[in-house]
């Protein structure tokens, strides 16, 4: 865990929620806040962890050549860069790559051994990690969110996968976990998940009653 990030009080939020924030980080400060709503965005639907993402370079998303200028279709982080020094591999879906490209000619000129989000005070280097946490917790805070860090990305991301049909394999691999166990313990379960597989249930129950109250006559108990 990263020391600060406050991995275990992370707020997981709904895909409305994300949205909401990812609005008020832009609105507030012009060009710093549109790197910061992209900070967010690509955190979201990668799922990798915030250090990763403040390591990131402009090459590693952004292809500037005579052939071809824009984002690429997959964000790979080597080993050396990861916490748990296994590359990852994650692809990129449309909307993703259309928020890059934004961000990406908002920022004019730009050398492609340069951080992809520079801080504003020493655009050689890279947005410190306490930075950007200050800022969603100003935001959290403004919101009502009193839980949201970092991590909120990470989690969210996940259990938004999840919740559109990805299996557990798939969220493992995209999170870099060791097992679908530690994953299944990381996405936990919803009230509203549960309330649903109870309706699913019922509903299945009360078909089964449907079906035998249109059986004449009722089977016995014996006869099943």
């Amino acid at each position: 865990m990263d020391k600060g990030s406050n991995e275990g009080k992370a707020q997981c939020l709904s895909g409305e929620q994300v949205e909401l924030v990812a609005s008020r980080l832009e609105e507030n400060g012009g060009a710093l806040g549109l790197r910061n709503a992209t900070i967010w965005r690509l955190g979201v639907a990668t799922m990798f962890r915030v250090r990763e993402i403040l390591g990131l370079r402009v090459r590693d998303v952004w292809v500037d050549s005579p052939d071809f200028r824009g984002p690429r279709s997959q964000i790979v982080i080597g080993r050396a860069r990861t916490k748990t020094k296994k590359s990852r591999t994650v692809e990129i879906g449309a909307d993703t790559r259309a928020v890059i490209t934004r961000y990406m000619l908002s920022r004019g000129g730009v050398l492609p051994g340069g951080p992809l989000f520079p801080s504003s005070q020493h655009p050689d280097t890279a947005l410190c990690y306490r930075q950007f946490e200050r800022e969603l917790k100003r935001i959290g805070d403004s919101m009502g969110m009193s839980h949201l860090r970092s991590h909120s990305m990470r989690r969210s991301g996940a259990n938004l996968s999840r919740r559109v049909g990805a299996d557990l394999r798939q969220i493992q691999e995209q999170l870099g976990h060791s097992s679908t166990r530690t994953t299944d313990i990381y996405l936990g379960t919803s009230p509203e998940e549960l309330r649903a597989v109870n309706e699913r249930r019922d509903a299945h129950l009360r078909e089964c009653r449907e079906r035998l109250s249109s059986l004449s006559p009722l089977p016995s108990a014996a006869d099943s």
